[in-house]
């Protein structure tokens, strides 16, 4: 277990956590958002999809998503937008780092030089 982070009210909370793969070391990050009882549950059935990590609560019990592009092939597919219901929690999608830089870019544009006339 990586990360074991309740919510606000006590009632879910999320987990981050990899697998041991052995001589290989660990598996890349899981992210669950499970009731606060959580011992007996298979954790698979309450991972993100994949394509989206949580990053924490609000101080209203929603967990806070942010969308990022996995480097490995998605098995696990699904779209997640702000207001959707995951596992009885109200999803809030944050806007990734890389995502506004991307934005920022587009958005200003660089100076460009315009061709002077000789004559």
């Amino acid at each position: 277990m990586l990360e074991n982070i309740p919510s606000p009210n006590e009632q879910h909370r999320i987990l981050i956590y990899h697998y041991d793969t052995g001589a290989l070391g660990y598996s890349r990050a899981w992210w669950a958002v499970t009731p606060s009882a959580y011992q007996d549950l298979d954790l698979t059935d309450y991972e993100l999809p994949d394509g989206y990590m949580a990053k924490g609560w609000s101080s209203q019990n929603d967990v806070l998503v942010e969308k990022w592009e996995p480097y490995y092939y998605r098995q696990k597919l699904g779209e997640l937008k702000t207001g959707d219901i995951f596992q009885g929690v109200k999803v809030k999608l944050l806007e990734s780092a890389n995502s506004k830089t991307r934005k920022d870019s587009d958005t200003h544009s660089s100076p460009t030089s315009s061709p002077k006339n000789g004559s």
